[in-house]
Formats: structure tokens, C-alpha cells, sequence
């Protein structure tokens, strides 16, 4: 998933679309975090659900949905 791509916009100016690229920077760091922490963690509960929020709100709903099923599923905290 490339969230910088998607969460740029040729339209801004300058220091909006550096603003704007700065946060999916760190969007796409947190997402990185929260798959070295399922990875060593698979059913964490609140990385799952952290991950799907962030999913949700980048517009990938089918896989945020499906993150709150494996966390739904999940047995961990």
C-alpha cells in the first residue's frame, strides 16, 4: 500500500503538499510499527485495531474490515 500516493495532492501549494506528504510519511512508518508488532505478536488486539483505523481512514475499507475480523478472532489483549 503506498499512502504517500495516495494522500498527495498535486493541487496544494508548497507547504500544504509537504504537510500532507509528511503525514503519510508517518502514516506509513505506524503501519511498518504495527506489522513488526503482529508479526512478533500475531493477535495483538489493539495493534489490529489500530491498523484498521488507519486502513479505514486511507480509504482501504475492505482490508480494514477484514483487520477487524482477524482482531474479533483474535485471543490476545
Amino acid at each position: 500500500m503506498e499512502l504517500v500516493a495516495q494522500l498527495c495532492d498535486p493541487e496544494l501549494t508548497p507547504a500544504a503538499a509537504a504537510t500532507q506528504q509528511e503525514m503519510a510519511r508517518c502514516v506509513e512508518r505506524a503501519m511498518a510499527e504495527l506489522t513488526e508488532a503482529l508479526r512478533l505478536k500475531p493477535g495483538y488486539r489493539s495493534a489490529l485495531h489500530l491498523k484498521a483505523l488507519i486502513l479505514a481512514e486511507n480509504r482501504a475499507y475492505v482490508e480494514a474490515r477484514d483487520t477487524i475480523r482477524q482482531a474479533r478472532e483474535s485471543e490476545g489483549p
